[in-house]
């Protein structure tokens, strides 16, 4: 399991990479603002996101694939001047545990960003011209990720191209989603993702986000391949709460 079938802390990181990497914001000027900044800021104590992520590897020649199921709780326990307090709840192989994550308030990262001209992207048929950055994202004197971005002056970023931790590109298909997660109505976007894991193997699907959740993401549904393996992993949110 752990040679390729992701561990649930390694499978939230990857698959909150499209969320991260729009970090709440639709507009360039709000993704450079959000984007250096923890996920948790401007929500208060008690607010809560619980996912499940499914997970299902396959071997060619092994008659069942080995699925596995595991859930994260979210919790912000306190806030203080400085920092944000998270209490972690996690589920995996049939056991609870609990950790702790402490964020910093405030700007975490520093964005230098230098303009590549215009250039189309295409969202349901019709073409739109973009202006197309270079963003290095620096913690301290630290290249911390590289992204090239495509952003509308109406329709918000469009397109975003990541490479650092994970290498992922993210194409917009739908502006205009809506979903139901328990009693909440929620609306945002949908994305076409591309993203290179562990050994090389790449994993395709969509991203559904929505900047009425904390960290954005509603679910992403990704399937790849690599030799006689083949992966699926989908990450959903059952259930938050908003403070």
């Amino acid at each position: 399991m752990r040679t390729l079938v992701l561990g649930l802390a390694l499978a939230a990181g990857l698959l909150l990479l499209a969320p991260d990497a729009l970090a709440g914001g639709w507009s360039f000027d709000d993704y450079l603002k959000e984007k250096a900044r923890s996920d948790w800021e401007g929500y208060g104590v008690g607010t809560m996101t619980h996912r499940r992520i499914t997970q299902v590897f396959r071997m060619a020649g092994q008659p069942d694939p080995k699925k596995t199921v595991a859930e994260e709780k979210k919790t912000i326990s306190e806030i203080t001047e400085t920092e944000i307090v998270i209490k972690v709840e996690s589920l995996e192989s049939g056991q609870w545990t609990t950790t702790e994550e402490r964020e910093k308030k405030g700007d975490q990262l520093t964005p230098k960003v230098e303009d590549q001209g215009t250039e189309t992207v295409t969202l349901d048929g019709t073409d739109y011209e973009c202006a197309k950055k270079k963003v290095e994202w620096m913690k301290g004197e630290k290249l911390d990720e590289t992204a090239i971005v495509w952003a509308h002056p109406e329709k918000g970023i469009l397109k975003i191209k990541v490479t650092g931790k994970q290498d992922a590109t993210l194409t917009v298909t739908d502006t205009d989603a809506s979903w139901t997660v328990g009693e909440h109505a929620l609306e945002g976007r949908v994305l076409a993702m591309t993203v290179t894991i562990q050994m090389g193997m790449k994993l395709k699907g969509k991203a559904h986000m929505s900047q009425d959740v904390p960290g954005s993401l509603v679910k992403n549904d990704l399937q790849g391949s690599q030799g006689p393996a083949k992966l699926a992993v989908v990450m959903e949110l059952i259930a938050f709460t908003k403070k």
